[in-house]
């Protein structure tokens, strides 16, 4: 039997909607907006204006709590490399504070999804280290249904254990592809 009563995770996806139009926009602009503009295209507009709300928004699995200030300046400074092409920077965070998870889950799917980036590399220590992001990645792909309700996600003509392609051309790929 359906219900229509909104699902806790509707409700939360609608607050978080609210929270973020709030933080970048005025009533007048959001009235706006929403009279303009799908949820799904809300939601894309402000995934690509704020990483936090991309991360909060569309994997909620893995990023369910406040983001501490230093996440706040890594976001930040991740759009700031996309911006500037060719800057590298190195970062440093306490350990169990999400580095990994950000730099070779969120950004990847990020830079891929918003066409900041045609080519992502996935660079770990070792090819045991970077595969399961690439599979949490893949998982993504295939099975957020608000990830492929918003983008269209197709899979590309190459899809295996160490590179994946969406429709668009845009590949994210583990380090292995180019070792001997």
């Amino acid at each position: 039997m359906q219900t229509s009563e909104p699902t806790q995770d509707h409700t939360r996806q609608n607050l978080l909607l609210k929270q973020y139009l709030n933080k970048y926009f005025s009533p007048n602009k959001i009235e706006q907006l929403v009279g303009e503009f799908s949820f799904s295209e809300l939601r894309k507009l402000l995934g690509e204006m704020d990483l936090e709300f991309f991360s909060l928004c569309y994997f909620p699995k893995y990023f369910d709590r406040k983001f501490g200030e230093f996440h706040k300046e890594l976001f930040e400074e991740l759009k700031y490399m996309l911006d500037n092409k060719g800057l590298i920077e190195a970062f440093g965070l306490p350990r169990e504070h999400g580095k990994s998870t950000i730099n070779s889950f969120l950004f990847p799917l990020y830079s891929t999804l918003y066409n900041k980036s045609q080519f992502t590399l996935i660079i770990s220590a070792t090819e045991q280290i970077a595969l399961p992001f690439l599979d949490m990645i893949k998982d993504e792909l295939e099975n957020n249904e608000l990830l492929m309700e918003d983008f269209g996600i197709q899979k590309g003509n190459r899809w295996n254990n160490n590179e994946i392609w969406i429709s668009r051309g845009e590949g994210i790929v583990s380090p292995n592809l180019y070792s001997n």
